[in-house]
């Protein structure tokens, strides 16, 4: 019989028993969706961390200098020289170098990160800013009784200079939490009046950061910009193409030790690039993990597939006979047998992959960021239905052939 009739015969096989096939499809159909929802939201994560992290240059490398003393002014020592942008080009596999646009703190969509001092004490700040809106939203969101001293903020700080500190910082610049209220601290050039302290941080990964406000950090910057110096605080370093970052990067910071022997500290390199990359190896790694663990619902679809392709050949015994008697080969049985299990498979597939859009574009409602699907993940869904319906439907396609047809016809 050729392959054409068999697919047909497979086919019309399956329309006879059309309830029969939907319910053994329901575990393909839930095993395949989820797969696609899991691909999806992982893919759309990359995505989104790809966007946040920017759209670093992957041939720029930071290099940074860190004292040996953490509370050291790096302006006083001086780790950068003009000198230093030209004596590094010199270095073979260094296309460009330029001082880093990065001072004393990095703002990155309404976050601060920078050192402040209180007499002889040094904290590093980590400090989210909010806008007026959002501070009204905090002011019904947050609870006082999660301030250990002082206040949240009110409507009438929003113009006003202020900072809610973190317990580890209040101890760090003041000793006693009680002792930061009303005082001031100095942050990039602009006096912060602390208001309040924020309870302990409890458990190994719970956070808290400092608390200012939107238009307190558009006045660091304005400041910024117009106090403005040549000073250097950092250099980015561009690697010409067919270098190895790790190399260039050693043989920069031999050069930079030997140009400023007198500086106690060290040379660090940093290619913002792998921020990106480590982060999408991470969420592949879990999407990976999170997809095997889905997949167990299409082992188990397999295994109804499985025992339905058993009960099938368990049916037809006289049909598989008489064919044998008029001339069917054995391989001709398998096939057919193997086709029904791969369109059962093939088709519960598709409607899972078709769920699975749904579940992914409802799921992305919730979620800050789009689930994404690729054709990537379209492919291997229905590579993976077609393997199942294989692997799950050979042995009764194998066990359908080896039928004696006398047997069989008359059982």
């Amino acid at each position: 019989m050729s392959i054409k009739n068999l697919i047909k015969s497979a086919l019309l096989s399956l329309k006879a028993n059309k309830l029969r096939v939907f319910l053994t499809m329901i575990g393909i159909i839930i095993g395949i969706s989820s797969v696609i929802v899991v691909l999806s939201i992982g893919d759309g994560l990359k995505t989104q961390v790809s966007k946040a992290t920017g759209e670093t240059k992957s041939n720029k490398v930071n290099m940074n200098f860190a004292p040996e003393n953490f509370g050291q002014d790096i302006s006083s020592i001086q780790p950068f020289r003009e000198d230093d942008l030209y004596n590094l080009k010199e270095i073979d596999g260094v296309e460009k170098v330029e001082k880093a646009k990065m001072e004393d703190s990095m703002n990155l969509g309404g976050e601060v990160y920078t050192q402040t001092k209180f007499l002889d004490k040094t904290a590093q700040i980590m400090a989210s800013a909010y806008d007026g809106e959002d501070l009204n939203n905090l002011f019904s969101s947050k609870k006082t009784d999660t301030v250990l001293e002082g206040r949240y903020f009110e409507k009438s700080d929003i113009k006003n200079d202020v900072i809610v500190l973190t317990y580890e910082n209040s101890k760090a610049l003041f000793d006693e939490p009680k002792d930061a209220i009303g005082k001031a601290i100095n942050i990039n050039g602009v006096m912060f009046e602390v208001i309040g302290v924020l309870e302990k941080s409890e458990g190994i990964f719970s956070f808290s950061g400092d608390l200012i406000q939107k238009s307190s950090i558009d006045r660091i910057n304005n400041l910024k910009n117009e106090d403005a110096s040549d000073e250097i605080t950092s250099l980015d370093i561009y690697v010409s193409p067919g270098f190895d970052f790790e190399s260039v990067s050693e043989e920069v910071k031999s050069k930079l030790e030997s140009s400023h022997p007198d500086i106690d500290g060290t040379y660090e390199a940093f290619n913002p690039g792998t921020v990106t990359e480590a982060f999408t190896k991470i969420i592949s790694s879990i999407t990976m993990f999170i997809t095997l663990i889905t997949a167990i619902s299409l082992f188990v679809g397999g295994i109804g597939v499985m025992n339905i392709m058993y009960v099938s050949v368990t049916e037809r015994k006289r049909e598989i006979g008489i064919r044998r008697a008029i001339g069917a080969t054995p391989n001709s049985i398998m096939l057919q047998f193997l086709f029904e299990a791969i369109f059962v498979t093939l088709l519960g597939g598709l409607i899972g992959i078709f769920v699975g859009c749904l579940l992914s574009q409802f799921a992305g409602i919730f979620m800050p960021f789009k689930p994404i699907i690729t054709i990537k993940t379209f492919i291997g869904a229905s590579s993976t239905s077609v393997i199942v319906g294989i692997v799950f439907g050979i042995i009764p396609a194998y066990k359908a052939s080896k039928l004696d047809p006398i047997k069989a016809i008359y059982n």
